[in-house]
C-alpha cells in the first residue's frame, strides 16, 4: 500500500527555490534531472515510508536524501507522508530545526 505524499507550504518553497537556482545557475536540463529525480525518490518514499533515518532533533521525524547535497525531512502521520522541508547539506546542521 501506497502513502499519501502532503508538501507543507515550508517545503514547497524551498524545493521551487532549488529548482529555479539549478535552472537558473546551472542549466534547464540539470533542474529537470533533479525533479525527475525527486519524483523517483518520492515514489521509493510511498512506498517504503521508514526508509529515512530518525532526525537526532526530533524522535517523530525522518530525513532522505535526494542528493547529495539535499536532505528531505518528512513525517509520517497515518498513512500520510508529510513533507516538511528541504535542506542543503552543505549547511551548518544546527541552522535547521530538524
Amino acid at each position: 500500500m501506497a502513502y499519501e505524499i502532503e508538501w507543507t507550504q515550508n517545503a514547497e518553497s524551498t524545493y521551487s527555490d532549488i529548482v529555479h537556482y539549478l535552472a537558473e545557475e546551472w542549466s534547464v536540463d540539470i533542474a529537470s534531472k533533479f525533479i525527475d529525480n525527486v519524483e523517483s525518490k518520492l515514489l521509493l518514499l510511498s512506498q517504503f515510508p521508514h526508509i529515512g533515518r530518525k532526525s537526532a532533533k526530533r524522535s517523530q521525524v525522518r530525513k532522505y536524501p535526494l542528493s547529495r547535497q539535499n536532505m528531505l525531512v518528512y513525517q509520517l502521520i497515518g498513512e500520510t507522508i508529510l513533507i516538511l522541508y528541504i535542506y542543503d547539506t552543505r549547511q551548518n546542521p544546527d541552522s535547521h530545526k530538524f
